[in-house]
């Protein structure tokens, strides 16, 4: 029997109503019970019943009367909301009851953004200013149609933050469903799922994303987690850094490019991962062309899964990083071997820049880099239960989208609900693969004896793991060989020094300008004469790009442009306020309080007196800033 989930929007008095009815029940002091049906076995989806719940518990001031507040959702549960959650000053919770695998509605209660009754969609599930925990929660990345419409459906925006995930499922985004843009936060995920993070219909080789973070963090975990359908990169670390990664006994299923993208990895431990099929896509002449991408390193034949390169002066030296890499395994399906010809790639673990890199700052070399114990496996592990059916798709995806032909074939998997029927909207439940194995060199090949991967698909082992969690860790990171530390005596900065031995200071001929390439910030301060609405004009030069996503903002708060909505603010020749202008020379792109998203611009509003205007930390591309220009509106 198929069970049906009825879509009900109901005025928002009756809302309120039952808010206080049937949907608080059995909680105590500090943990509420949130139901998600009009009426207890109905099936009736009560639109919006987490976000009043959230909302009734915010004074009319914005102070929260439970800052202890725990929201626990209902085991099959269907919670859908138009409106999106913004944790401003205290921390979000939601816990779903466990899981049943064997009932066919027990998934973990489903998170899901939907329409509103005017057609119009929020732009974010949850856009994060505080601390925000999830355990046990079923997150969609389209609405209940199939569409998806977001980028980035959570977004953090929060510094100091502290991220907590743990037994989640991420679905159908085709982008990364979680993305950060705020600093120094800490960010963790434990025993998730990342499931068809895949761009529908497919347009290009660059949507779908694990998790995407655009800015410095202080530390990023991934542990025991699986990642099975993505189409871009399971972790994106871009225009930014983190002062200490974690990517340890993971299991990776179909990832088309990279497993990470980014190479400003301080001290990273990445190890006893399964990775199948990874890179799938291989690398075409689109990709290596040193004509088609003259910033390409001529060294780098192949990108490899992962790449490490030397930090911008703003971070520091690079002797005194820990680099390690060890006891991962990969494995290419012989399929798309057969494919690829000569013109197309198969992708190493690391391509040769990343190698020489690596041996400068090796342990035998003084520094504290290794990279052991790696190995290609002649055959795919004895999978209880494993899908390869797509594979064909997989191949004329990424055949069809180098050839300029869109969209491309879908390669994700549809959810089967009953018979042969599909359905793109309802969670995957129970989970159509199953990763265990019974290689016996697979099963005690990490650096703590475990099974490689998602330790999640042995129990027992996932057991062992979590009861000497501190010492295996310290184990791993004892790889890099003893610590190296550099403390700074002092720092200086150059405007401040005086010239000698007959040296001059001569005024600079032309423009001054920064060349932003995605680290550090650029701020100017400026006075605001009286209060009002200002509009702005930045004199930049796109540097010959067709598209490039700097971080924008005012006092510390980034704004996106309303034309793509992408998470950064777009110059892009072809649409937005840049529209029409030369990518090569020095430009004037106004940005407007109509040019932002709604939501960002009151931003553009100022109270009298000083404010500072520039580039946050993160973003993608590289964009040259010389000037900008702050005027009262009109």
């Amino acid at each position: 029997m198929e069970k049906r989930y009825i879509f009900v929007l109901l005025p928002l008095l009756a809302v309120l109503i039952l808010l206080w009815t049937p949907q608080v029940k059995g909680q105590t002091s500090d943990t509420m019970l949130v139901s998600w049906e009009t009426s207890p076995g109905s099936g009736q989806v009560l639109t919006n019943a987490l976000y009043n719940a959230v909302m009734g518990d915010t004074n009319s001031d914005g102070t929260r009367k439970d800052l202890n507040r725990v929201y626990l959702l209902e085991k099959g549960g269907v919670y859908w909301n138009t409106e999106t959650f913004s944790n401003n000053g205290y921390a979000l919770r939601f816990v779903g009851q466990s899981p049943d695998p064997n009932n066919p509605y027990g998934n973990p209660p489903t998170l899901q953004t939907i329409a509103r009754s005017d057609g119009s969609v929020a732009g974010h599930i949850i856009t994060g200013y505080g601390d925000v925990y999830m355990k046990n929660i079923y997150i969609i990345g389209s609405d209940n149609n199939g569409v998806q419409t977001y980028y980035q459906p959570i977004e953090f925006e929060s510094n100091n933050a502290h991220c907590i995930f743990d037994s989640c499922i991420f679905e159908r985004s085709n982008f990364a469903i979680t993305a950060w843009n705020g600093k120094n936060d800490d960010i963790y995920f434990t025993n998730c799922k990342w499931l068809n993070l895949v761009e529908r219909p497919i347009t290009q080789q660059w949507t779908g994303r694990g998790i995407s973070i655009w800015a410095d963090e202080d530390s990023v975990v991934v542990e025991n987690c699986t990642f099975e359908n993505v189409g871009c990169f399971v972790l994106q670390i871009e225009g930014g850094a983190a002062n200490y990664v974690r990517f340890n006994h993971n299991t990776v299923i179909n990832c088309g490019r990279q497993i990470f993208q980014g190479s400003w990895w301080r001290n990273a431990y990445i190890g006893n991962n399964l990775f199948i099929n990874s890179f799938f896509d291989g690398e075409g002449y689109i990709d290596y062309s040193l004509a088609l991408n003259p910033t390409r390193d001529p060294r780098a034949v192949t990108s490899g899964m992962f790449a490490i390169g030397a930090l911008p002066s703003s971070y520091g030296p690079d002797l005194g990083r820990r680099i390690v890499f060890a006891n991962n395994a990969s494995y290419l399906a012989q399929t798309f071997r057969n494919e690829w010809d000569d013109t197309v790639r198969v992708q190493p673990f690391t391509n040769t820049v990343t190698d020489s890199f690596f041996n400068t700052y090796s342990l035998t070399n003084g520094g504290q880099m290794i990279i052991t114990d790696t190995t290609w496996l002649p055959s795919l592990p004895s999978f209880t239960k494993f899908d390869s059916s797509n594979y064909s798709n997989m191949i004329k995806f990424i055949e069809d989208i180098r050839a300029g032909v869109t969209p491309a074939p879908e390669w994700m998997q549809n959810i089967q609900i009953s018979g042969t029927d599909t359905l793109w909207t309802a969670p995957q439940w129970p989970l159509a693969q199953n990763l265990t194995y019974t290689n016996a060199n697979l099963l005690t090949s990490s650096t703590d004896g475990l099974p490689l991967g998602d330790l999640n698909w042995f129990p027992t082992q996932l057991q062992a793991f979590n009861l000497n969690k501190a010492k295996f860790v310290a184990q791993l990171e004892a790889l890099a060989g003893a610590p190296i530390v550099i403390t700074p005596v002092d720092t200086k900065e150059a405007e401040d020094g005086t010239v000698g031995g007959g040296a001059q200071v001569q005024a600079v001929q032309g423009i001054t300008y920064y060349d932003y390439t995605g680290s550090g910030s650029i701020t100017w301060t400026f006075n605001a004469a009286t209060a009002g609405q200002y509009d702005t004009r930045w004199f930049v030069n796109e540097t010959g790009r067709g598209q490039s996503g700097p971080v924008l903002d005012i006092d510390g708060n980034h704004f996106e442009d309303k034309a793509h909505g992408w998470g950064q603010f777009v110059f892009d020749p072809k649409l937005g306020p840049a529209i029409g202008q030369s990518t090569n020379d020095w430009i004037w792109v106004p940005v407007t309080a109509d040019s932002v998203l709604a939501s960002e611009s009151s931003l553009f509003t100022l109270t009298a007196g000083s404010h500072t205007i520039g580039v946050m930390g993160g973003g993608w591309g590289e964009v040259k800033f010389s000037e900008v220009d702050v005027v009262l509106h009109g």
